[in-house]
């Protein structure tokens, strides 16, 4: 699957007496407002990390759902944690991927989903998605942690899909987890820039980093919003 995507968003607005003067003081001639995206990339061969990254109303969710398909979820009860992760999976998975996403605290695996903080249950999320599904699109990556929180938790979540060859697709706002999460590729949204990685896990993030920084890369030219 590549980063391949086509759509466009349209509204219409209603001309009532507020918006024909806005109109109006404005000099806006256009009856309707339309977003288009498109673009055709190639990811690299083997890949675990991605990255989606912008600001708000830039389209990333947008794209990351044209592409990818809806975002992953997964359903919780009342019973501990552990009881929560599939059957078919051993303690010994189970343990493995809590503490590799550093939820550690032995006696909190024994809590319910609905008392951890938001930390927690982004930590004990994607260490059970990582077990259960095969591809991992995960919205507002880190968006609800504090800085600190999001690159230890960045840190440990990229080390456990690349041990597990899953691949994880992350959405975010933050710039920041570029370093921390370290992808195989990026594609800003704000920017409209795609930058691909060799896939060689934390030796290729070095290089999208400062790619990133420094605005190299392939432009997206083809995106207009």
């Amino acid at each position: 699957m590549d980063l391949k995507f086509e759509f466009s968003y349209k509204t219409e607005p209603k001309q009532s007496f507020r918006v024909k003067s806005l109109q109006g003081q404005y000099d806006l001639e256009e009856k309707e407002i339309v977003q288009k995206f498109s673009g055709n990339y190639k990811l690299p061969e083997n890949w675990n990390i991605g990255l989606i990254v912008g600001n708000s109303g830039s389209g990333k969710t947008s794209i990351a759902k044209n592409v990818f398909g809806e975002f992953s979820k997964i359903n919780w009860d009342n019973e501990s944690i552990i009881e929560n992760f599939n059957n078919s999976l051993s303690m010994e998975q189970i343990t493995y991927a809590l503490g590799s996403v550093g939820f550690n605290s032995v006696p909190y695996w024994l809590k319910s989903f609905n008392v951890l903080s938001n930390g927690e249950k982004s930590r004990v999320e994607l260490a059970r998605m990582a077990l259960e599904q095969d591809l991992i699109v995960y919205d507002e990556f880190t968006s609800l942690v504090d800085r600190d929180v999001a690159k230890s938790m960045s840190n440990s979540v990229q080390k456990l899909f690349r041990k597990l060859k899953k691949q994880l697709v992350a959405v975010t706002c933050h710039h920041d987890v570029i370093e921390w999460l370290q992808p195989d590729w990026v594609y800003d949204t704000d920017k409209k820039e795609f930058i691909a990685g060799k896939s060689q896990g934390a030796k290729s993030s070095s290089s999208i980093l400062e790619k990133q920084q420094k605005q190299h890369g392939n432009i997206i030219k083809s995106i207009t919003i």
